[in-house]
């Protein structure tokens, strides 16, 4: 009983490893800093990383898609893979659902169903996301007139909500 608890407990380590570098590595590439190349390139597969390391590889791969056009296709097909094992792995996860519509968003342009359809459901997964939120709110908008009613709602709502947060 010991020994299957202390593999469980360096099997979550190992995850929690995993999390915090693909954390840093993305949080370096935000800040416009150096040592977040290496976690863009990975071959490593999708499957095999922890989902939230999988939503940190798959943002960071998107906003690589934006800052090297001639790699775009190929970065987005990367990082649709990270973000559909992400979601495939927590349903309903609001970050990702937001990461999977700037992704759809990036991929098949702004006023593309997917990703439209990923905005709503990172709306019906989180109707409030404060880092989220000011990105989403922009988003919506330039779409306004293609989102159904209740999407429409729930941006009024997150509006309300965050001007009253700030």
């Amino acid at each position: 009983m010991l020994a299957a608890c202390l593999a469980f407990a360096g099997r979550m380590l190992a995850v929690e490893y995993d999390v915090m570098a693909a954390k840093a590595a993305s949080a370096r590439q935000a800040g416009g800093l150096s040592g977040f190349q290496a976690a863009v390139d990975s071959n490593r597969p999708s499957a095999e990383l922890p989902p939230r390391s999988a939503l940190f590889r798959g943002i960071m791969r998107a906003h690589a898609a934006v800052e090297e056009p001639g790699k775009a296709a190929t970065l987005l097909r990367l990082a649709t893979a990270d973000m559909d094992h992400a979601l495939s792995a927590r349903p309903s996860w609001g970050e990702a659902e937001v990461s999977a519509a700037y992704l759809a968003m990036l991929r098949d342009g702004a006023e593309a169903a997917s990703a439209r359809e990923a905005l709503r459901r990172s709306y019906a997964a989180a109707p409030f996301l404060r880092g989220s939120a000011p990105w989403r709110i922009r988003y919506a908008v330039s779409v306004w007139g293609l989102l159904d009613p209740e999407t429409q709602s729930r941006v009024v709502d997150e509006t309300v909500w965050l001007a009253r947060a700030t």
